[in-house]
């Protein structure tokens, strides 16, 4: 059933102007970024290493063809390495 307008909400949508459709998703994805840092950010232990990931994923960096996602991954792990071995030493 959904398929039988599935042309007419294409035009619909292709007709209605950039910046109110970037919005209306924004908008949308709102919820589960939200949800998304509450959890990553739930545990003090690796809140940090968190926090981390997601400004580097976020950024637009993009080294030797690689992207930021990757990046913000291999920061994340680093970071979190740091902080282990930092309450490692820490603790001795």
């Amino acid at each position: 059933l959904i398929a039988l307008f599935a042309g007419f909400f294409v035009a619909l949508i292709a007709a209605m102007p950039r910046a109110f459709i970037v919005t209306v998703t924004g908008i949308a994805l709102a919820g589960a970024l939200m949800a998304s840092l509450t959890t990553a950010m739930d545990n003090a232990g690796t809140r940090f290493a968190s926090l981390v990931t997601f400004a580097v994923a976020a950024s637009d960096l993009a080294i030797f063809s690689v992207g930021s996602a990757v990046w913000g991954l291999a920061a994340g792990l680093l970071a979190l390495g740091v902080e282990k071995a930092h309450a490692r030493v820490t603790r001795q």
